[in-house]
């Protein structure tokens, strides 16, 4: 039997593109985790990489003896396409993990539009393991709050707010 899984995907849904490391904007701050990207679904295919080369040459006929190789950008192409589990693991920087052999949980990120009741307080789908990000819908800047397991309290009632964060799946 052939050992190279292949995966279809026509679409995929809740799609996020995460910071993975800090990004200075103008004014603003983009943190370690923050989204960056948000698609409600997309036809994907793949990604292609972008790397400049250079080389320390000398000595007989001039060759090359040392190589340094650096990723300036990867391309990213949105539609549909066949890949097998190793091109996704690839693709994304990652191993792939099997819950039923690990036996443990996965951190799903989760987006929702919200608004505050009359209290300032915001109920989550589900209760956010580490920090989430929260925004005024209106605006776009980012809103202080405080948070007691699924629930965020912002200082003005009915505001309609983002709010991205991660939640462990078992």
């Amino acid at each position: 039997m052939d050992q190279n899984v292949l995966m279809g995907a026509k679409e995929l849904y809740d799609v996020v593109l995460k910071a993975t490391y800090p990004i200075e904007m103008g004014n603003r701050t983009i943190q370690t985790g923050e989204v960056i990207l948000a698609f409600d679904n997309i036809l994907m295919s793949g990604f292609q990489e972008q790397k400049d080369r250079v080389t320390a040459h000398g000595g007989f006929d001039d060759r090359d003896l040392v190589f340094w190789e650096t990723t300036k950008e990867i391309a990213l192409n949105f539609t549909q396409g066949v890949f097998s589990l190793e091109h996704l693991a690839i693709m994304s920087n990652s191993k792939l993990i099997n819950l039923e052999q690990d036996n443990s949980s996965v951190k799903i990120t989760q987006r929702e539009y919200l608004e505050s009741d009359e209290n300032g307080e915001i109920k989550l789908k589900h209760t956010p393991v580490g920090e989430p990000f929260l925004y005024n819908k209106e605006t776009g800047e980012k809103l202080e709050f405080e948070i007691d397991g699924d629930i965020i309290t912002i200082s003005t009632p009915y505001t309609e707010v983002y709010v991205t964060y991660e939640y462990e799946y078992v």
